[in-house]
Formats: C-alpha cells, structure tokens, sequence
C-alpha cells in the first residue's frame, strides 16, 4: 500500500510541474510579444548636444592644504 501511495504521489508532483511548466510558457510567450511591441515605435526623445561643454580635470594632483605636516 505504502508503494501506491507513493506512486500517486510523484505522478501528482509530476502532473503539477507539467502543468506549471504549460502555464508558465504561455504566460512568456504572452509578455515577450508585448516586450517587442514596447521597442516598434522607440525614440530616444533627446535633443542635439552639439553644443555641450565638457569640463577638463588636470593631470597634476594638487596638495592638501588642510592636511597637518
């Protein structure tokens, strides 16, 4: 008795994880098209910075002046 209850109990497990596996692939399927038609019309929306200055930083490092000798 011991083995068919055990039995009944993988092929529950089994049923269960094959029906997770279904269900979880549908719901994938379903978003990965709505994923695709998030990117059809994309535009970055961003203006020319031809314009744009950038600041320099020099080589040399500087002493710390509030630093005790």
């Amino acid at each position: 008795m011991s083995r068919s209850v055990g039995k009944v109990i993988l092929g529950a497990a089994c049923a269960g994880a094959a029906v997770g596996a279904v269900l979880h692939y549908m719901k994938d399927r379903s978003s990965r098209a709505d994923f695709q038609n998030d990117f059809e019309n994309f535009t970055d929306g961003l203006e020319d910075n031809s314009q744009r200055r950038y600041t320099t930083i020099p080589h040399t490092p500087q002493r710390n002046e509030t630093a005790a000798s």
